[in-house]
């Protein structure tokens, strides 16, 4: 399952545009397009980071908790600027703005370490193993359209994921670059 997080800054400022996905708070999948646009990179968006959050409860409950923490952790962890989006169950999606990879991945980084501190207690810690986040990055081009950065940043999280739980995948375009 495809998952993003996307800090959005009209959430923030209460935007009359915003529309939420389920009870996290965060931008739906219509309003994550709308915010980055056709063309990413004429919004200033340089990294666009899809998320899946593991081993989520099975019960309905504990899982919305779950995932309403996940969506305080990372509207937490991105700037002013930058869009957070709740795909769909365990999916969300982040488009960062002028930011370079590296800087993207401390940032995700930032983001798993919190998931291990924060939602390994409470009702979650009863899961048979404990919840995580993986992550694909992928740096937005200049020609790039939002479905091939979003494409792109899906595959890198599946690659991620073969890896095992809480990886993240970069682009390698980008590491290369720095």
């Amino acid at each position: 399952m495809l998952a993003c997080v996307w800090a959005d800054t009209r959430h923030r400022s209460g935007g009359a545009d915003r529309r939420s996905a389920s009870d996290t708070g965060l931008a739906d999948r219509h309003a994550f397009e709308a915010a980055c646009g056709l063309r990413p990179f004429e919004r200033q968006i340089r990294v666009l980071a899809l998320c899946d959050v593991e081993h989520l409860p099975a019960q309905r409950g504990p899982r919305a908790q779950v995932q309403r923490r996940f969506a305080q952790i990372l509207r937490a962890n991105v700037r002013e600027g930058d869009h957070v989006a709740h795909l769909g169950e365990e999916a969300f999606a982040l488009a960062l703005r002028q930011i370079d990879m590296a800087n993207a991945q401390a940032l995700v980084q930032r983001i798993a370490l919190q998931v291990q501190e924060q939602l390994c207690e409470g009702p979650e810690a009863d899961a048979p193993e404990p919840v995580s986040a993986s992550f694909g990055l992928a740096m937005v081009r200049e020609a790039d359209t939002l479905a091939i950065a979003m494409h792109r940043a899906d595959v890198l999280l599946y690659q991620a994921k073969e890896g095992g739980t809480g990886q993240v995948g970069v682009d390698e375009v980008a590491t290369e670059a720095a």
